[in-house]
């Protein structure tokens, strides 16, 4: 509201003083400036209906100036009373039109209650009137390109050709305009006949190179891209729109070698960089011909962001998918270094340092994720498996029972929770209670578990029945475990 500047200067406009002999100024003039400056201060008071009130008392005396009409029009806009602020503001140029300021309210107010066809209409009726401002009639076909009158915008446009002659800015807005419609075939004619009058050009290639593109049309798309680079090599849309159309032509590992011009391109995004490569980090194993390939990217981007959590954790990604688990530690810690805001870092650092069996750094890692993440059940159960595993079973027997909390019953994780509680406790040689906490595990759930194995072997090793135990481990080892901690029960038994 503060555009709608309220100036005591408005008086000598509404009384037309300035053009009276100060001696022929009569008392019910008096009488009404007073009015005037009394509402004002009310409403300067925020008191908004006692000044409805004396302004709509001296509306009646003031029949020929649409002042009066205008201040109840911004008393009603502020009271969020939309549609009187719009009666009393067309009241207002009823009485006077050449007041543009009582238009922009106007404008204003219709633009809130989504009346664009409207504001349009009185934007077109103000461009005849303001000095020439080429924006103005932008913005007027922007407006009835909201109320979506498509004709009447491009209409705008041409009449804004009329008086300047043939311009690439207006001819791009007309462009935009059909975009925005979905007339792709109409964009382009506009964008050919631009280009064949004044050469190529890169922005208007764009547009041209988007068009197609809205028409699925990749072909013309990646042609007119090319066309880009020629005039800016290392634009970044078009290389980046051109590698991924050439990615379904192209074998995987041919794909990935032609990425590397995009990827040291110091233009583009990480981000747009790193996603070009997250279809294929799934893909990555021992044995996979683009793991090497894969890496060899990712160093591309650790040259350039070496400390950014991103590119660490991409890396790290693809070193743990290609089996390289110990490697990638080091770029999940730089990762976790530079940020703290991504779980997962701190989820498959966890991982590892279980995996490795590090349980120091598994004890201090998981307690700091639970100050981080208060409410993630994995740090609470990352916690308890550590310092059952440095020995301290009470401690960790305590962060299970906060896990638990956090999980219903019956789920996966609550049964794993349950698993890690036996193993407490086998530690700690109460072996009865860790059989009590397995038996009441989910049947299907421990069925083919591979931890749940070696701990049944555990509870026949220390009942005495070593071959039973062997059988066990033997059985949890074909499953997958492969851990130090397991393959040593095999060794020394």
């Amino acid at each position: 509201m503060n555009k709608y500047f309220f100036s005591v200067l408005l008086i000598f406009t509404l009384l037309k003083i300035n053009a009276q002999d100060p001696v022929s100024i009569v008392p019910e003039t008096i009488d009404m400036e007073t009015d005037f400056i009394t509402a004002m201060q009310d409403v300067a008071l925020e008191e908004y209906d006692d000044a409805l009130s004396k302004f709509k008392k001296l509306k009646n005396k003031v029949k020929n100036d649409g002042i009066i009409d205008f201040e109840i029009a911004k008393i009603y806009l502020v009271k969020n009373e939309v549609e009187e602020a719009e009666n009393y503001a067309k009241k207002a140029i009823a009485k006077d039109d050449t007041k543009s300021i009582y238009k922009l309210f106007l404008l204003d107010v219709l633009k809130e209650q989504s009346k664009y066809e409207e504001a349009a209409e009185l934007m077109e009726s103000m461009l005849s009137n303001q000095n020439f401002d080429r924006m103005n009639y932008f913005k007027t076909a922007g407006m009835y390109q909201r109320a979506k009158n498509i004709k009447k915008a491009l209409a705008i446009l041409d009449l804004l050709e009329e008086k300047t002659g043939y311009s690439r800015d207006v001819e791009l807005q007309k462009a935009n305009v059909l975009l925005r419609d979905k007339s792709y075939k109409k964009a382009i004619k506009i964008l050919n006949k631009l280009l064949q009058k004044q050469g190529d050009n890169v922005d208007v290639l764009m547009k041209k190179a988007m068009a197609y593109r809205l028409l699925n049309n990749n072909k013309s798309a990646v042609e007119t891209y090319k066309k880009i680079l020629v005039l800016d090599p290392q634009n970044p849309v078009a290389l980046s729109y051109i590698h991924t159309v050439e990615k379904f032509k192209q074998k995987e590992e041919d794909y990935l070698q032609n990425l590397i011009p995009m990827l040291k391109n110091p233009e583009i995004a990480l981000d747009d960089k790193i996603k070009t490569l997250i279809p294929f980090v799934g893909k990555v194993s021992k044995n996979s011909p683009l793991t090497s390939q894969l890496i060899s990217a990712s160093e591309i981007l650790l040259e350039q962001y070496p400390d950014d959590a991103k590119s660490n954790a991409l890396h790290a990604d693809i070193l743990y998918n290609s089996g390289n688990i110990e490697e990638s530690e080091a770029y999940y810690k730089r990762s976790l270094a530079d940020s703290k805001k991504n779980f997962e870092i701190w989820r498959q650092l966890m991982t590892i340092y279980s995996y490795l069996e590090k349980w120091d750094e598994l004890a201090e890692l998981s307690e700091n994720a639970i100050d981080y993440y208060p409410n993630q059940v994995i740090g609470y159960y990352n916690a308890g498996k550590a310092y059952i595993n440095l020995g301290k079973v009470d401690k960790g027997l305590e962060y299970l029972d906060e896990a638990l909390s956090y999980t219903g019953a019956k789920t996966k994780m609550h049964n794993e929770i349950n698993l890690m509680q036996a193993h407490g406790y086998i530690s700690a040689k109460k072996i009865k209670k860790a059989e009590r906490i397995l038996d009441k595990i989910d049947k299907d759930f421990k069925k083919n578990h591979p931890y749940y194995l070696e701990l049944m072997g555990d509870i026949e090793s220390e009942n005495g029945v070593v071959e039973q135990a062997k059988k066990y481990w033997q059985q949890s080892l074909q499953l997958g475990n492969n851990t130090k901690r397991l393959l040593n029960k095999l060794k020394s038994n």
